[in-house]
């Protein structure tokens, strides 16, 4: 098998313009993370990045009470997310298509790396908050947002004590206002089609941001691609008729962002498959419920650095920013396939600062969005420090209100999985970094992925930090982290 070569040259990474998008990075590339791995780890790391992405698949508890997936293994139990894994002997199979379940017309469960559950579970997102999933595509966390929030067996807003983090206590007063005003918020309508030939996937194979705002296209064009969707299931002899929870008439809103519009499109699709149409805004089932707030989960359009750099200030218990990254699993695999090349289309450092620029822009809005009190977990995919740590910082120089929870904290995870830290450390593995951790393929298999656990511990003073001109490429192109 081919194999990436190891540059023992300890000369800086220059990061210059290359010279044509199909010029050959493969060296840089190596050259930049053997300086910051050292050579012999990352000799480890990349063997273990070539390797195929070991999928699990999420089980949707929406489907059915009492389902079991035939022939898989128990991966990881954490509250109300249920993973399963292939035997060795039937891997080859995962990531196939998954059946539609006979009694709700909704897919039986979600392949996806298991790696990518961990942010999502530092979120602790309950049900009767408001969350925004800003950068949402494909859908794989915004799944497991949904059965964190509306499945039925979490059928009770957190106590006080719950949504308290380290980084300060929250006043009752301030959790029963946002606990009243929860789904009262100004929100822009559904967009999204389902007109697309999109596919459930389960892995990222990198983010695109559209460079364009999407305007609504009102209420009557979600509910006629969501009717689309029911016509396809409808060809299939099943309608859509999962259960509705009590948590999705309590007050609780998933906001689900994703500014271009393909990625869009395929994000409703696989929501429309998975979740109940009733809870689905934009949806026939929502159009046509008459209970509270259904329709609880919500597809929006929005460039994320610059909407909730102006508007919404404050008004997220939770925020989830799995941010557009350098894919650097996907790199390996894609550079083993070509004998060891990588073009510079896909891979420069110049790309990653500029790509770090925009990380950081995104995160200071999500920051902006998050409610005092609240928490916001970033997460990217890649292994270059200045995408993850280093963005992290910036953040905080320009958010002294703001504090890290991990590593700080290193076993530190949500009161409601207190009693669960050791499995999701056996489990993952995590490796401490300045701000954060990072997932490591070749500690536990699965990722990599980053991330960062942000509170809010009060309100900004000034709300200059958050203007994107103070975050514009040309500015984080001449920083190194």
């Amino acid at each position: 098998s081919t194999v990436i070569l190891f540059s023992k040259s300890k000369m800086p990474p220059t990061g210059k313009r290359p010279g044509s998008k199909t010029e050959d990075s493969s060296a840089e590339f190596d050259r930049y993370f053997s300086q910051q791995w050292g050579v012999a780890r990352w000799r480890t790391v990349a063997k273990a990045l070539q390797k195929e992405t070991a999928h699990v698949a999420l089980l949707n508890q929406f489907a059915s009470d009492s389902m079991a997936l035939d022939g898989m293994k128990p991966s990881l139990f954490v509250g109300n997310i249920k993973c399963f894994r292939l035997p060795k002997s039937a891997a080859a199979s995962a990531g196939a298509q998954p059946e539609l379940d006979v009694k709700t017309a909704l897919r039986t469960h979600y392949w996806m790396d298991l790696a990518s559950v961990y942010p999502v579970v530092l979120l602790d997102a309950q049900p009767g908050m408001t969350v925004l999933d800003a950068a949402a595509a494909p859908g794989g966390k915004s799944l497991v947002l949904a059965h964190q929030m509306f499945t039925p067996s979490r059928r009770t807003a957190p106590s006080a004590a719950s949504l308290q983090g380290p980084c300060g206590q929250q006043q009752q007063q301030q959790e029963q206002e946002q606990q009243q005003g929860i789904g009262e918020h100004h929100v822009s309508e559904p967009e999204g089609g389902l007109q697309g030939q999109g596919t459930v996937e389960g892995c990222m194979a990198g983010k695109v941001c559209s460079g364009q705002d999407v305007e609504c296209q009102g209420p009557g064009a979600p509910a006629a691609t969501a009717a689309a969707g029911a016509a396809g299931l409808a060809g299939e002899g099943l309608t859509n008729s999962g259960r509705v929870p009590s948590t999705a008439r309590s007050g609780g809103l998933l906001m689900v962002n994703e500014p271009d519009a393909t990625r869009r499109t395929r994000l409703q699709r696989v929501l429309t498959e998975y979740l109940p149409h009733a809870l689905v805004a934009g949806s026939a089932g929502a159009a046509a419920g008459k209970r509270s707030n259904v329709g609880a989960v919500r597809v929006i359009g929005h460039e994320a650095e610059k909407y909730w750099s102006r508007h919404e200030s404050e008004r997220y218990d939770r925020v989830l920013l799995d941010a557009p990254c350098s894919n650097d699993r996907h790199i390996v695999q894609q550079s083993c396939a070509r004998r060891g090349l990588i073009p510079a289309r896909d891979w420069s450092l110049l790309q990653c600062r500029q790509l770090a620029a925009l990380q950081l822009q995104l995160l200071l809005a999500g920051l902006r969005a998050l409610a005092v009190g609240g928490r916001l977990v970033y997460s990217t995919c890649s292994l270059a420090a200045m995408e993850n740590d280093g963005v992290v910082s910036k953040a905080l120089e320009r958010y002294p209100n703001v504090c890290v929870v991990m590593p700080k904290h290193p076993n530190y995870y949500p009161a409601s999985l207190a009693d669960q830290h050791v499995s999701l450390q056996e489990t993952f593995s995590p490796e401490a970094t300045k701000h954060g951790v990072l997932l490591m393929p070749d500690l536990c298999g699965h990722g990599p992925i980053y991330v960062s656990v942000l509170e809010k511990r009060e309100s900004q003073p000034q709300e200059t930090g958050c203007n994107p001109a103070n975050a514009g490429p040309g500015q984080e192109q001449t920083d190194e982290d």
